[in-house]
């Protein structure tokens, strides 16, 4: 990262030494490659520091569903896009900016970031929206899955009545829809509680997450499930809510004659301790993966389809912690979900202490 981006381009070179925008170059797996002295200066790091950060460090997340919709875009074929957001600098602090992003030939982005003031009130917004978020789940919690249950309860008697095979797969389709429905409204009351997160953080052997993340599964489709070794310091309610959804997918996307099954390990990778769950199903397509940590995002036209809330509540769960959330997946090879968490004296093999 000492040199600019742009080998042979004198100006591009002058430009990218002296030029009081904000620029930095995004590789394909949304690391930074290069960022220029004004974009260092903004961040208050320098560029060996940004090379090693996740790209979720300097972002604030209620930011990241607005900046993924651009990458979205971008990887669909535009060729630049403009969007607004607040990046976090290594202080802590929040700086409003204007990006324009451009698409490289190379797979990455270009970035030119123009920082705005601050609004006086931002903290205080902020405050109003994880309230507003809290307010949602407890009215989502009952309000909007009481008729849901009702109208479930009277298509269940309908469905003992004689019914065409036409009246039979109508109705099908309709409790399925309010099945998905209600699952959706559940996990969204989930995700709306981590809006503010309070962290009860403990040394938690994976034994134990993956025992409590079995004990809330909503579905009870067999899973063959290999654990691994170690402890992972962190909130083990919000843990085990995640992994529950990852175990989940795991025993719903499956293949033809290939039984579910999960591998659930801990590894230190990048300077973070990474709970990584890999199943053998179905796989995502390359052109959904860059979307599915986004709220309601599920993949493909095929059944079957989730409710869209799984990977985003475990994408909130590893920010919340300071970490982040990706995977890799392959067609009809598998699907692995990495969470990264800040190192703290978790990591494989180590041994947990007692809990009081």
């Amino acid at each position: 990262m000492d040199q600019s981006p742009e080998d042979g381009a004198s100006w591009w070179q002058l430009m990218w030494a002296s030029s009081p925008v904000a620029l930095a170059i995004l590789g394909p797996d949304r690391r930074y490659q290069a960022a220029n002295p004004a974009f260092c200066r903004l961040l208050g790091a320098d560029q060996a520091t940004l090379s090693r950060l996740p790209y979720e460090r300097i972002g604030h997340p209620l930011d990241l569903d607005a900046e993924l919709d651009a990458f979205v875009r971008l990887s669909e074929g535009a060729l630049s896009t403009s969007y607004q957001r607040r990046y976090r600098t290594l202080a802590g602090l929040d700086v409003p900016a204007e990006v324009q992003c451009i698409a490289r030939a190379d797979g990455g982005l270009l970035q030119i970031v123009l920082p705005r003031a601050p609004a006086p009130s931002s903290a205080a917004a902020d405050e109003r929206a994880w309230r507003s978020l809290a307010e949602l789940g407890a009215a989502l919690s009952h309000d909007a899955v009481e008729p849901i249950r009702s109208a479930s309860m009277h298509l269940s008697l309908v469905a003992e009545d004689a019914l065409s095979p036409r009246a039979a797969a109508h109705l099908g389709t309709a409790t399925a829809a309010l099945a998905k429905a209600r699952g959706q409204i559940r996990g969204l009351v989930a995700f709306a509680r981590l809006a503010h997160p309070v962290l009860a953080m403990a040394p938690v052997p994976l034994a134990e997450l993956v025992e409590q993340a079995e004990a809330r599964r909503d579905d009870d489709a067999p899973l063959a499930i290999t654990i691994g070794d170690g402890a992972l310091r962190c909130d083990p309610h919000q843990v085990a809510l995640a992994l529950s959804h990852l175990l989940s997918n795991a025993a719903a996307f499956t293949r033809s004659g290939v039984p579910a099954q999960a591998r659930i390990a801990l590894s230190d990778r990048d300077g973070l301790v990474v709970l990584s769950v890999e199943d053998a199903g179905c796989g995502i397509p390359p052109a959904d993966q860059t979307r599915l940590f986004r709220l309601f995002a599920t993949g493909g036209s095929a059944a079957p389809h989730g409710t869209g809330i799984g990977l985003a509540l475990c994408r909130a769960v590893a920010e919340g912690h300071g970490g982040r959330a990706w995977l890799t997946s392959q067609p009809d090879a598998g699907t692995g979900v990495f969470l990264g968490f800040p190192s703290g004296g978790s990591g494989p093999g180590a041994a947990a202490p007692a809990l009081g």
